[in-house]
Order: structure tokens, then C-alpha cells, then sequence
């Protein structure tokens, strides 16, 4: 009997291995940034790109800037996903010299994933060029293996200058550009287990890693001759070209993205209603996965006087989004759900991003 017990045992303790491993191993597909405006519309916007956004998904857009374009002072905004703040809280309330209360904390958290980020991008843009300092925080934490259990944590801060500029050709029907980043990241990638978490010594900024490089992205967003009412564009771009090592902070991974977006005016009801469908990572650089659904995003946004409003399927999961636009004071909203296992319907973390801007 006790033979059979450990054999069922050692059958059970493999299977187990096997899903732990494969849950490591996935993740979501990595953005350096995402924009609150994108994300309410399923974060496509390759093709349709033309506001600020556009020096980190299609620099060719700042040609779609007619004049003079918009200028952010103060822009502060704060992304979380759904069961982040409750996590906070139980953090702060445990007794972290204590192993089995910090163990009882990550099994009560055991298969969630858990994703914060805040930002500022102060920024100037107009026709053909744009010039943004970004500051950006991220965590991202996963709490895994009840047995042993540990927190597989990344945070990573970024002070990322960027300058960007555009031309068009062929009487405009050809934009093309460029964007050159500045990365200078500090960063933490480690797993922490109980253990550590409770240790007298436990600090951290001792696993800090610091690094920095230079990326480049180019990009172009062609007018195609057809159906002009729609103004129809395809849009690509290569993001990172080559891969941007940051020495012991890791590297930014080239990312190659094609998309498809139409651009009309002609309602009655909006100033402008745009929908738009990206391919994301053609060429399978980022991560393991190769999930074609995972690369699929698709949205659409109607623009009205004083207020956008926007909808849209990213990964498949719905997305939505709102501006409130008064003056010198616009008001964000988004919400969307990102897939973090190695295929879309796996594993979701469902997440929400606020975004006040002062500029003009």
C-alpha cells in the first residue's frame, strides 16, 4: 500500500512539475510602453498612428500631425491590475519577519499574477516631429508553487529620452520615420521566496541592476488607393531594431508589427470615426510562445467635440476607453484584460489605467 501511495505520489509530484514549468515559462508579450488612447481600442494603432503615441508605436504618424500638434507638462498616470491595491494591503498588514505568514500570504495569491505601472511623459509634438522624456515604473509579480512557494517578481524603472521625427513621399500617400530612445533603466528580475521575504537582511535594492542603450524604431504608414472616402492605411514597424542590450538590466527585444486602419470623416454624428487592426511581433521574437491569437489586437474609436470614446478586442478579451478633453485639462480612462500564458484563453489579468494630462 505504501508502494502505491509513493508511486501516485512521485506521478502526481511530476505532473506538477510539468504545469509549474510550463506556467514559468509563459508570460505576456512584452511592450516597453503602452498608451492609454491604444489601449482603450485594443491597443492597435500601427497603422492609424498621429498624437504623441506615435513615437513609441509608429514614429511615420507624426506626419499624420497637422500643424502644430500638443504639448504635455504634467501627465501622471497609474495602471493596475484588477487584485493589485488588495494585495498591497494584505502586504503591509502581515508581519514579514514572520516565514509562515509571508508563506500563507503568497499560497492565498497562488496562480494570480499581479501588474502595476505609473508613468509621466512629458512631451512636445507637431508635423514631423516629436521630442517626450518618459519615466516609467513597472512590477509585474507571479506567485507560484504551493509547496515551495515564491514570488517570481520584475520591476523595472525606465527614464527613457526620445526624439522622433517623420517625412512623406510620393504626395503624401508614403509616411516614413524614426525614433531614437535613450533607455537608462534600473531593475529588479529574481524570486523571492518566503524565506527571503522574512530574513533580517531582506533589502530588495541589493538585486538591482542597472543599464542602459540606445534603441531605434522605424516605421512607415502607406495611404492605399482605394475606397479614398475611408482614407484605408497599412502601417508597419520595427521596434528596437536589432535588439537594444542594457547591459546587466537586460534588453528591449526587437519587435516587428504590421496593422491596417481606416480613418473616416465623412459622419454625420463624429468629427472622426477610426478602426484599426494590428499583427503583433511577426516574427515570434518576443518570448516562447508562437500563439498567433496572442499578436491579434483590433479596436475602434469615434471622436466627438469634447470627448472620445473607444472599444476594441485586444488578445481577443474586450477593451474600452473614454477621453474627456476641456480645455487644458483631459481626462483618460481604459480598461482591458492581457493575456499572460502562452496562449489566449489561458491565463488573464484584467487591468485598468487612469491618465490626467495639464498641456495644451
Amino acid at each position: 500500500m505504501f508502494k502505491a501511495n509513493k508511486s501516485l505520489f512521485s506521478v502526481v509530484a511530476l505532473i506538477s512539475a510539468i504545469l509549474i514549468t510550463s506556467s514559468a515559462s509563459s508570460s505576456e508579450i512584452s511592450s516597453f510602453y503602452r498608451g492609454i488612447r491604444p489601449l482603450g481600442m485594443g491597443n492597435a494603432f500601427t497603422a492609424i498612428a498621429n498624437d504623441e503615441n506615435s513615437m513609441y508605436y509608429n514614429p511615420a504618424g507624426l506626419n499624420n500631425i497637422e500643424g502644430f500638434g500638443s504639448v504635455g507638462i504634467i501627465n501622471p498616470a497609474v495602471e493596475m491590475s484588477e487584485s493589485l491595491q488588495s494585495f498591497l494591503d494584505d502586504l503591509n498588514a502581515v508581519d514579514n519577519n514572520d516565514v509562515s505568514a509571508s508563506t500563507q500570504l503568497i499560497r492565498d495569491y497562488m496562480g494570480t499574477h499581479q501588474h502595476g505601472r505609473v508613468s509621466l511623459m512629458p512631451h512636445y509634438t507637431m508635423h514631423n516631429f516629436g521630442v517626450a522624456v518618459l519615466a516609467q515604473g513597472t512590477v509585474d509579480m507571479d506567485f507560484r508553487n504551493p509547496v515551495n512557494p515564491y514570488i517570481e517578481t520584475k520591476m523595472i524603472y525606465d527614464t527613457v529620452p526620445t526624439v522622433s521625427g517623420a517625412y512623406s513621399f510620393l504626395d503624401n500617400e508614403l509616411k516614413v520615420g524614426a525614433t531614437a530612445k535613450l533607455f537608462l533603466r534600473r531593475g529588479i528580475v529574481k524570486k523571492y521566496t518566503a524565506v527571503d521575504i522574512a530574513s533580517e537582511n531582506f533589502d530588495p535594492e541589493n538585486d538591482l541592476k542597472e543599464g542602459s542603450g540606445l534603441g531605434v524604431d522605424i516605421g512607415l504608414i502607406y495611404n492605399l488607393p482605394f475606397i479614398e472616402s475611408l482614407n484605408p492605411t497599412v502601417g508597419l514597424t520595427v521596434q528596437n531594431l536589432g535588439d537594444v542590450d542594457l547591459g546587466d538590466a537586460g534588453e528591449e527585444p526587437q519587435k516587428v508589427n504590421f496593422g491596417f486602419g481606416i480613418n473616416y470623416t465623412g459622419h454625420k454624428y463624429t468629427e472622426i470615426l477610426v478602426a484599426a487592426i494590428d499583427y503583433v511581433d511577426i516574427s515570434n521574437n518576443v518570448g516562447d510562445d508562437r500563439d498567433m491569437a496572442k499578436r491579434i489586437h483590433m479596436g475602434v474609436e469615434a471622436k466627438f467635440p469634447l470627448y472620445s470614446v473607444r472599444a476594441g478586442l485586444n488578445q481577443g478579451y474586450s477593451s474600452y476607453g473614454v477621453t474627456l478633453d476641456i480645455k487644458l485639462l483631459k481626462i483618460e480612462y481604459a480598461a482591458y484584460t492581457e493575456e499572460i500564458g502562452a496562449y489566449a484563453g489561458q491565463r488573464t489579468d484584467k487591468r485598468q489605467m487612469i491618465k490626467l494630462s495639464l498641456g495644451w
